[in-house]
């Protein structure tokens, strides 16, 4: 005779079947709560207090009779989402607002962790993680909201050993990033942020990295376009008495808007960023 339960939406069988939900306690040094589950080559279970593999004992497949949990690294991770960069993990450390990497060692034959912001701890001390999304194309960055405000890129090729940490600042003292996110657009990544700016929030747009035309270079903070007749004005009314630069026709110059919201530029442009 054969009984079947349930266990929130997951099913068990006495005696146990191959098809049941796989239960398994966790031998750990401490309490282990496991904050992320991550399809690796293996299941990689996250905790705040270690990073477990799930293996199975004998076979091909995880079932709950053949499951193994082996803590390779006992660092810990944070609650925030981990990016998945190929097959290697980049998270957050429960505790010293670090970033690390986690991959699999072929000379140790398992796991291992290293910390990928140790070049740059002074982006990290005395800080957190808020928030992380990896940028796949057209170049890998991963990018980091930190709890100082600030938005910082990890340009990353782990299979290469490149990592490159940027700091982007923004605006004013007093604006911060609160979000970030990554959305798949065409043939690249768009990146999308939540800026408070001042007492006002924003939703913005990373421009297009893949440019043809030296006129359609966007590379400025919360900036506009303007593309049509050419002209030595446009209205920029949330930049309003700032000091700002421009792309007029592919020319860099720099300007302080007027108290009514006016840029001017020097040389009439139709393509003015």
């Amino acid at each position: 005779m054969t009984a079947r339960g349930t266990a929130g939406a997951l099913t068990y069988s006495i005696p146990t079947v191959d098809s049941d939900r796989i239960a398994n306690r966790l031998s750990a040094r401490q309490r282990a709560q496991i904050r992320h589950a991550i399809p690796a080559g293996h299941l990689l279970m996250l905790t705040d207090s270690a990073e477990y593999r799930l293996t199975p004992l004998d076979s091909d497949a995880l079932t709950p009779g053949s499951v193994a949990a082996r803590a390779p690294t006992h660092i810990g991770a944070s609650t925030v989402a981990p990016a998945l960069v190929n097959n290697v993990v980049v998270f957050a450390a429960a505790r010293g607002g670090h970033v690390r990497e986690m991959g699999f060692l072929e000379a140790a034959g398992d796991y291992a962790t290293s910390d990928v912001s140790l070049r740059a701890a002074h982006l990290f001390e005395n800080r957190t993680v808020v928030q992380m999304a990896y940028h796949h194309a057209p170049t890998p960055i991963v990018w980091v909201v930190s709890s100082a405000g600030t938005l910082l890129s990890l340009a990353y090729v782990p299979e290469e050993q490149i990592a490159g940490w940027a700091e982007h600042d923004i605006g004013g003292v007093s604006d911060t990033i609160e979000s970030v996110a990554v959305v798949p657009e065409g043939l690249e990544d768009r990146v999308y942020i939540v800026a408070k700016r001042g007492s006002t929030r924003y939703i913005e747009r990373m421009g297009c990295q893949c440019i043809d035309d030296i006129d359609d270079v966007f590379f400025v903070d919360s900036g506009v376009s303007y593309d049509g007749a050419a002209t030595t004005t446009i209205d920029v009314p949330h930049l309003t008495g700032l000091a700002v630069a421009f792309l007029a026709d592919g020319i860099k110059g720099t300007a302080t808007v007027s108290a009514t919201g006016i840029l001017t530029v020097p040389t009439a442009a139709s393509t003015i960023h």
